[in-house]
């Protein structure tokens, strides 16, 4: 599944011409701009099968990871499964360390023990995330929502390469804003515990 969040390069092009080659890559474009967590909300809620792989499309995840992450959960019977990269090729000031500032305030805010969760490769149920509401930028913390809904997961080391093509949004104003989504994570996480507790009891 390929979700083009209406943008303006020849995404849909590339997309389209492999998918005329490959009849298992469905291809859906958005009429308009809605953000990353919604165009990956929208993805999972069309895809056929249970076992989601959820990944940018910046090149900067190797592929051939997907099958490390995949044999790893199965073999350990995990819910859910997030990559952390190895090594960053990223520009350390605007980028490395703004994503390390984030890790760590939403790890103290949380209590979680996830080391990169700005890391985009992630392999999920759908059964477990289609219970998430979706924002704007939720697709930065399905691992944290995943987390509280008592979940079992781990993070395994991926290869991370220099970026090619595209540009990154990300840095110092981006994290700001993630300070405002943090707001719209601890109202979810306090949803998600609530409903736990309903179910207990």
């Amino acid at each position: 599944m390929c979700v083009d969040d209406h943008s303006s390069d020849k995404t849909s092009d590339c997309i389209l011409r492999f998918a005329k080659e490959n009849s298992r890559i469905v291809y859906t474009e958005n009429t308009r701009d809605i953000g990353q967590g919604y165009s990956v909300f929208s993805g999972i809620e069309k895809a056929k099968y249970n076992t989601i792989v959820i990944m940018d499309g910046d090149l900067q995840v190797n592929p051939k990871d997907i099958k490390k992450l995949y044999q790893y959960m199965n073999k350990y019977k995990l819910d859910f499964i997030c990559s952390k990269r190895k090594t960053r090729q990223d520009r350390i000031i605007t980028k490395h360390i703004p994503s390390i500032m984030g890790n760590t305030l939403i790890r103290v805010l949380f209590g979680i023990d996830f080391t990169d969760i700005g890391s985009s490769l992630k392999i999920v149920r759908k059964e477990n995330v289609i219970k998430i509401t979706p924002f704007k930028n939720v697709h930065r913390y399905i691992a944290i929502l995943l987390h509280f809904q008592n979940l079992q997961y781990s993070e395994l080391e991926i290869e991370h390469r220099e970026r090619k093509e595209g540009e990154s949004k990300y840095g110092f104003i981006k994290f700001m804003r993630v300070l405002f989504e943090i707001l719209i994570l601890l109202r979810e996480t306090k949803k998600i515990k609530n409903k736990k507790k309903e179910e207990a009891n």
